[in-house]
């Protein structure tokens, strides 16, 4: 499928460019902890993000697939940490984190952390969080359906036994990824508040727009 290999070389090339932006210095985490725990969710997001592409260059769909659904988790948590979550939810996440037979909390929603970030006040300069929200329930809107299937041995798990996914919609998905891994990064440029990393990401987007959806 020329089109997907394509796709996924202009996502290599798309993650390429974020990181050499230097948005995300090695080992250093931002504070509070809210952003500590904010910036371990980016990780999250972008090892998914790997993983979904090693996986579709093995020809492993279902499995590739699967993981696009904890990507977005990932961003969309990552998000509400930082910028919408109750002090006591940081709490307890930050306490089960640190103790591994501690009760985990259970995270709301996906529309609720989503409310919760369209309140938020203003993020980082111009960019405010109900910018943030309206891309990620955008994203829901027109992914979720089948990335739940996907992920959760739903009927589309069950087709792609049976036959390849189609060539666009497979390039659809790979767009998806990569804009989770962008906000992801956006997420770090806000929680430092680094203007200068914002800018450079906002330069990758620009020369880079058809590897992302436009929403």
């Amino acid at each position: 499928m020329t089109e997907v290999h394509d796709a996924l070389s202009l996502a290599e090339q798309f993650d390429a460019r974020l990181n050499a932006a230097n948005v995300i210095p090695n080992g250093t985490d931002p504070v509070p902890v809210r952003f500590a725990l904010g910036s371990t969710y980016v990780w999250i997001a972008r090892a998914h993000a790997r993983g979904f592409r090693q996986l579709l260059t093995q020809s492993n769909y279902p499995a590739a697939l699967a993981l696009i659904r904890p990507q977005f988790e990932a961003v969309l948590r990552g998000w509400w940490l930082a910028f919408g979550a109750p002090d006591n939810f940081v709490s307890d996440l930050e306490q089960a984190a640190n103790n591994a037979s501690g009760k985990e909390p259970n995270f709301p929603k996906m529309y609720n952390m989503i409310d919760a970030l369209e309140a938020a006040p203003r993020l980082h300069g111009t960019f405010t969080g109900a910018k943030t929200a309206e891309a990620l329930r955008s994203l829901k809107e027109k992914a979720m359906p089948y990335l739940h299937s996907y992920a959760h041995g739903g009927v589309h798990s069950l087709l792609s036994k049976l036959q390849d996914p189609d060539p666009p919609l497979m390039v659809w998905y790979i767009k998806t990824s990569n804009s989770l891994v962008y906000s992801a990064f956006l997420l770090y440029s806000c929680m430092t508040n680094d203007s200068s990393s914002t800018m450079a990401l906002y330069k990758v987007r620009q020369e880079l727009d058809h590897a992302m959806h436009q929403v």
